[in-house]
């Protein structure tokens, strides 16, 4: 008979609940339907106990019949054939039996035991939920309707003869089923009566097939106590048959699924593709075009990209998403080392295996940022890394282009040698950030770089040397700074960073320092964050050039904050 099984969503089609329902997939139960369950259950126990007491019977009680029935019952409730969103048992081999060989009015109550009798091994095993045993109660609620037909018919003994009666009872059974699966189903998950009909009627064809089967039984076990049990190598014949015909269809299942995910991840990736062509000059939009292909790429479940300097990371999770991967340890580590310049950064943690590259700059080795990409699938392959580093060179040849784009597109705003905004332009940006740091409470800071070695270099090795020194140092801020450095005087380099106070400002001024030092070069770094003390742009940048004389006068490669009266 049917069971409740796990079926398509109510808003879904019929196509949708025979394509995708998986009803030999265990689930836990919701608090709605939790309460409904509990109480078909308790009402179908407490019919099954009043109908062993009250129910008269002419019939004697033989307790070998008895003990096998259930047996053989339990037996036949782990034949199940899957049948669209339900599932058909093959419990009317015994079922039929049990009702002409006991007295009619313990039937229901010996289906309830045999049906949980059958579901306890697999709870036990770990591989169904405790709420498959209050399922277990409510499945039996069927066994009533043909008990009602067969007392009304006078108890009738087993016997081919029988066709009429057991034709009554049968429909009796599948109209009382039918009202309990709409009902549980409609009131547990709000399930349409339409589509629970559609997969029961396949159902009771099934168990209308096992029904003729059950009689000859039961005529033969009218003399034989331990009859019934002859039905156990049909029903192990059939469980061979379903559980065959069930790996087949779940691996054909598994591979539809594998399938729409592939082509989601190419309708997402066709998606992205198509509006980095509107921002192919947006740093930022192109930056997470190019994390979603990557992800995408490598079979990633999550990934992160960020530019040297940036406070934070693009954030992108595949579909479907996993949530809490994009902020794991692994994928954060792998990160960091590609932003140290790590070309190689890999990290398994906990089954989640995560690699990350950094974006080179093509003409000096800087790091304008990193891609990372994290998967619990298993380890990257060599191909996967390889197609990853690609994509990093690609990416970091997109952010040089828009950033040789802004300076041809805006020559006026912007240093001819080094392509950083000139010293009007920064004014203008730092007027824009002071504004928008007030108004959100937010940190601001400035920091300022003189290179140490440039009169020197000018000096000894010509113009030419000091230009290239220029360019090194540029490149340096960009990496470190994000894309507001500047050049404001000969030798003099700046940048605004949005959301870093001053212990922040002093670390990238550090960064800077040190990234420049690698390069043969030596600067003196001033930082002054927005304050009591300075409050107007030109206070923090008049504090910031300050603090960088300060650290000049203390010696070559020193750093200084503000500590001075501006207001």
């Amino acid at each position: 008979m049917s069971t409740s099984t796990p079926t398509a969503r109510a808003e879904g089609g019929v196509e949708e609940l025979l394509a995708r329902s998986r009803p030999d997939r265990p689930r836990g139960l919701s608090e709605r339907e939790l309460r409904v369950e509990l109480a078909l259950a308790a009402l179908v126990a407490g019919g099954a106990l009043a109908a062993a007491v009250a129910l008269p019977s002419a019939r004697s009680l033989d307790v070998g019949s008895l003990v096998a029935g259930v047996f053989a019952f339990a037996v036949c409730t782990h034949v199940r054939l899957y049948v669209g969103g339900g599932s058909a048992l093959a419990t009317q081999l015994v079922f039929v039996p049990l009702l002409f060989l006991l007295p009619l009015g313990l039937v229901p109550l010996v289906v309830v035991v045999a049906l949980v009798c059958g579901a306890l091994p697999e709870v036990l095993a770990g591989r169904q939920s405790p709420s498959r045993l209050l399922t277990a109660v409510g499945d039996a609620g069927y066994a009533f309707a043909p008990v009602v037909v067969l007392s009304a018919a006078g108890e009738p003994d087993a016997a081919t003869g029988q066709w009429a009666v057991l034709a009554a009872a049968f429909a009796a059974q599948i109209a009382l089923d039918c009202v309990l699966s709409v009902g549980r189903e409609w009131l547990g998950r709000g399930i349409r009566p339409s589509l629970q009909l559609r997969v029961m009627l396949t159902v009771y064809a099934v168990d209308a097939t096992l029904v003729p089967a059950g009689l000859v039984t039961a005529t033969a076990a009218a003399h034989e106590p331990l009859g019934v049990l002859a039905t156990l190598p049909l029903a192990l014949l059939l469980a061979a048959l379903a559980r065959d015909r069930t790996q087949r269809v779940n691996a054909a299942l598994d591979r539809l699924d594998e399938v729409e995910r592939e082509r989601e991840r190419v309708r997402v990736a066709i998606h992205r593709t198509a509006r980095s062509l509107g921002y192919s000059l947006d740093r930022d939009a192109m930056l997470e075009v190019a994390l979603g292909t990557a992800v995408d790429a490598v079979a990633g479940t999550a990934g992160r990209a960020r530019l040297a300097g940036a406070l934070e990371s693009s954030v992108f999770e595949a579909v479907p998403a996993r949530s809490g991967d994009a902020d794991s340890e692994a994928l954060l580590s792998v990160e960091r080392a590609a932003l140290a310049g790590d070309a190689t950064a890999s990290s398994d943690d906990h089954g989640l295996w995560a690699i990350g590259r950094p974006l080179l700059a093509s003409r000096d080795p800087v790091i304008l940022g990193a891609l990372a990409v994290c998967r619990t699938s298993g380890p990257f392959s060599r191909e996967q890394s390889e197609l990853l580093a690609y994509l990093a060179a690609q990416t970091a040849a997109s952010i040089e282009a828009i950033d040789l784009h802004e300076r041809l597109r805006n020559p006026d705003l912007q240093d001819e040698l080094t392509g950083l905004a000139n010293h009007r332009r920064f004014r203008d940006l730092l007027h824009a950030d002071v504004q928008r740091a007030c108004a959100s409470g937010r940190p601001l800071s400035v920091l300022v770089v003189e290179l140490d070695d440039l009169r020197r270099l000018n000096a000894e090795h010509g113009f030419a040397a000091g230009d290239e020194a220029l360019l090194v140092a540029a490149a340096v801020m960009r990496a470190h700074t994000g894309a507001d450095a500047a050049r404001i005087g000969a030798g003099t380099l700046a940048a605004v960073l949005t959301g870093a106070d001053l212990d922040a400002c002093a670390a990238a001024g550090r960064e800077v320092q040190a990234a420049l030092l690698q390069r043969g070069l030596s600067a003196s770094v001033g930082v002054a964050d927005a304050s009591r003390r300075l409050t107007t742009p030109e206070a923090l940048i008049a504090g910031a050039e300050a603090a960088c004389r300060q650290a000049r006068a203390a010696g070559e490669g020193r750093l200084a904050a503000f500590r001075g009266p501006y207001a």
